[in-house]
């Protein structure tokens, strides 16, 4: 699992003013799943959070917009899955990566529970059309967590949940590889998320 120190070390890579921010970004998403878990019961922070924010960093070192992806990485399920409000977020790091993360935030109706496996993808067809129709570093983030949270689907946790992870492949082929279609970055998202499908489609014998 990935520490905080880990991603830590990754921070001293960038400029002293964009650790500012990020580190105010890594302590609201700190607070906001600190108690969360995955489904195989590791840390949320550490199995998820921490692996796209290094993975950002690792990816995007040079890109002008660095502390926006950042900081968006790092607070991207925050509005979702906490209580943290929108306005104390906009007063942490700014209207712009706020909106970000509003746009990566899932409505109730969008996120409701005990929705079919069907219904949740329809309505996260409906859900990704915001995504697309926002701008490059949203799209950049949802394509980022649909990777992470595929590499998390391994030999010992894919009968934990298989329809929601057979649920998974299904919307990466027709949600989001083609999603890459309307991103401008050297990553190569289309390739990457085939590979991830390749590779989980063989721990279900498909």
């Amino acid at each position: 699992m990935l520490k905080q120190e880990d991603l830590l070390k990754k921070l001293k890579q960038i400029s002293q003013d964009s650790n500012t921010l990020i580190i105010s970004a890594l302590e609201i998403a700190q607070t906001a799943h600190k108690d969360q878990l995955r489904d195989n019961g590791t840390s949320y922070l550490e199995e998820h959070i921490y692996p796209i924010a290094i993975s950002v960093l690792n990816r995007y070192k040079d890109d002008s917009k660095l502390d926006v992806l950042l900081c968006s990485a790092l607070l991207h399920d925050v509005l979702e899955d906490s209580d943290y409000k929108e306005s104390d977020m906009k007063k942490r790091v700014g209207d712009e990566i706020t909106n970000i993360v509003k746009n990566l935030t899932k409505s109730e109706e969008e996120n409701a529970s005990g929705l079919s496996e069907d219904i949740k993808m329809k309505m996260n067809g409906k859900y990704l059309e915001r995504v697309i129709n926002s701008n490059r570093e949203t799209i950049i983030i949802k394509l980022e967590d649909r990777l992470q949270n595929l590499s998390c689907i391994t030999q010992a946790t894919h009968l934990l949940k298989p329809d929601k992870y057979k649920r998974y492949i299904i919307e990466t082929e027709l949600l989001f590889i083609p999603l890459t279609n309307n991103l401008e970055t050297p990553i190569d998202y289309k390739k990457l998320l085939i590979g991830e499908i390749s590779r989980v489609r063989k721990l279900f014998n498909e």
